[in-house]
C-alpha cells in the first residue's frame, strides 16, 4: 500500500515538473516572439532613418534595372503615407508602395468619401505634359473606364493632407471601371484585412500595372479624340514576415487582366479564389523584364529580407467570399452596374435603370451624379457605334435605317436635353447630324 503510495505521489510530481517545464518553455517562446515583433516593430518605426540611408546605396531608378527604357522616365514621388514611382512617358504611376500598420485607413478626424466630393486633380509636382487631365479621363469613362487609385483612398485618412493625396493624378491609372468596383475592390479589401491578422507583420503592399504596347485612341461626343496608354494588367507585390518564422519574406504577385472581369452569375457575385491569380514562379523573370521591376531591388530600397522568399499561399485563405467582405447592398449595387455598363444596345441600357435612377437621367441639375454621368456618355456611345460602324449597302439603305433609329431616340426614349449637353458639350441633334454626314461622305465616296 505504501509502496503505491509512494509511486503515486512520484508521478504527481512528475506530471507537476513536465506542466511547469512545458509553462516555462510556453513562456519563452511567447517572449522570443514578442521580442522578434517587437524588434521588427522598432524597424517599421525607424524607417524614415533606413530610408534615407538607403537612398545612399541603391537608387529609387535601381528598383527598375530590369528595364532601362522604362527606368529612365520614371520619378520618385514621397507622399505623406505612400510612395510613387511614376512614368513620364505613360503619365501614370508605374508602381506604388503602402506599408499596413495599426493606422492605416484611420486618423483623428472622420472621413467619409461619400461626403466629399471627388476632387481628382492634377499633382503639382509633375509638369502638366506628363500628366493626363480631367478631359482625358472624361473621354476614357465613354468606354467604361474609370480613375483607379494605385494607393486607396480609404486606407490614406491619417488627415485630409493625405486623403486628397490619394486623387491626384500621379496616383490614378486609367481603370475598367467594372474592374475597379469588383474584382479589384474585393482584392483590396482582402489585402487591408491582413494588417488584422496578429501573426503578421512589416506588411508591405506594391501596386503597379503593366502599360499596353500601344497607346488606344478614344473619342468623346464631338469625336475630338484622345491618345491614352490603358494598362492591360493591374498587379499587387504582396510582403510580409510571420512571428513563426521570422526568417522568412512572405511573397506572392496576384495579376489581374484591366478588364470587365464576369464575377456575375445569375445576379450573384461568385467567390474569388487568388491562388488563380497568383503569378507562378517560373513566370517571375518574365514579368520583371516586362515591367523592368528587379524584385530583390525592390525589396532592398525597403530594407525587406530579400534572401529568404516564400510564397505565403500555404499559410494564409485565399478565398474570397464577397457577401463576407462586403454588405449585401454593396453587392447589389456592383450587379446593378454590371448590367448596366453591359448594355450593347440603348434598348438594354433602358431597361436595366431602376425606376429612381430613370427618374435622375430626366430630372434637372442631376448631371453630378455618378450614374447620370455614365448614362449619358454611355448612352451616346452605343448611338455612334450604332451610326458608324454598321455597315450599309447603300445610301438608300442607310437613310431609312437612320430615320426609323432618329424617330426612336425622339420619341422612345427620355433624355433631359440640357444634362446631355452639359455632359456631353453637344446636343443630340448636332451630333446625329455630325455621324450622319460622316457615314453619308463615306458611302457618297465609294459609290
Amino acid at each position: 500500500m505504501n509502496h503505491n503510495i509512494k509511486q503515486s505521489k512520484k508521478k504527481q510530481q512528475s506530471k507537476k515538473t513536465q506542466q511547469s517545464k512545458k509553462k516555462q518553455q510556453s513562456k519563452k517562446t511567447q517572449q522570443s516572439k514578442k521580442t522578434q515583433q517587437s524588434k521588427h516593430l522598432k524597424q517599421d518605426n525607424t524607417y524614415n532613418i533606413l530610408y534615407k540611408n538607403n537612398l545612399n546605396t541603391i537608387n529609387f531608378k535601381n528598383v527598375f534595372s530590369n528595364n532601362k527604357k522604362i527606368a529612365k522616365d520614371i520619378v520618385f514621388l514621397k507622399k505623406i503615407s505612400f510612395d510613387i514611382f511614376y512614368s513620364y512617358k505613360y503619365k501614370y504611376p508605374l508602381l506604388v508602395r503602402e506599408q499596413l500598420n495599426n493606422l492605416t485607413g484611420k486618423g483623428k478626424d472622420k472621413i467619409e468619401r461619400s461626403q466629399i466630393p471627388d476632387n481628382f486633380i492634377p499633382d503639382p509636382s509633375i509638369p502638366s505634359k506628363y500628366s493626363f487631365h480631367s478631359l482625358d479621363y472624361k473621354t476614357y469613362v465613354y468606354y467604361n473606364g474609370s480613375e483607379g487609385h494605385m494607393a486607396p483612398a480609404a486606407w490614406h485618412k491619417l488627415n485630409r493632407e493625405d486623403y486628397s493625396e490619394t486623387f491626384l493624378y500621379s496616383n490614378i491609372i486609367p481603370q475598367n471601371y467594372l474592374m475597379n468596383t469588383g474584382i479589384w475592390n474585393i482584392l483590396e479589401i482582402w489585402c487591408k484585412k491582413l494588417q488584422y491578422n496578429k501573426k503578421l507583420f512589416n506588411i508591405n503592399i506594391f501596386t503597379g500595372c503593366i502599360p499596353k504596347s500601344t497607346n488606344s485612341i478614344l473619342y468623346d461626343a464631338n469625336l475630338n479624340k484622345i491618345q491614352i496608354n490603358i494598362p492591360s494588367d493591374i498587379y499587387k507585390i504582396i510582403v510580409f514576415y510571420h512571428i513563426d518564422y521570422p526568417d522568412i519574406t512572405y511573397i506572392d504577385i496576384i495579376i489581374m487582366p484591366n478588364n470587365s472581369n464576369n464575377l456575375v452569375n445569375n445576379n450573384k457575385i461568385n467567390n474569388i479564389n487568388l491562388n488563380n491569380y497568383i503569378l507562378k514562379k517560373h513566370l517571375y523573370n518574365s514579368f520583371e523584364t516586362t515591367t523592368g521591376i528587379n524584385i530583390k531591388k525592390l525589396l532592398q530600397f525597403y530594407n525587406i529580407n530579400n534572401t529568404n522568399l516564400e510564397s505565403f499561399k500555404k499559410i494564409i485563405n485565399l478565398i474570397c467570399i464577397p457577401n463576407k467582405l462586403k454588405t449585401i447592398e454593396h453587392n447589389n449595387n456592383f450587379i446593378y452596374w454590371y448590367n448596366f455598363l453591359s448594355s450593347k444596345t440603348i434598348d438594354e441600357l433602358y431597361e436595366t435603370l431602376i425606376p429612381e435612377d430613370k427618374e435622375l437621367i430626366i430630372k434637372e441639375d442631376t448631371y453630378m451624379k455618378y450614374i447620370v454621368q455614365y448614362f449619358y456618355l454611355k448612352r451616346n456611345l452605343l448611338i455612334r457605334e450604332k451610326i458608324l460602324y454598321t455597315n450599309y449597302k447603300s445610301m438608300e439603305e442607310f437613310d431609312l435605317f437612320f430615320n426609323k433609329f432618329k424617330d426612336e431616340l425622339y420619341n422612345k426614349y427620355e433624355i433631359n436635353k440640357n444634362t446631355e449637353q452639359i455632359l456631353l458639350n453637344i446636343t443630340q441633334d448636332k451630333y446625329l447630324i455630325k455621324y450622319y454626314n460622316i457615314v453619308k461622305n463615306k458611302l457618297t465616296k465609294n459609290n
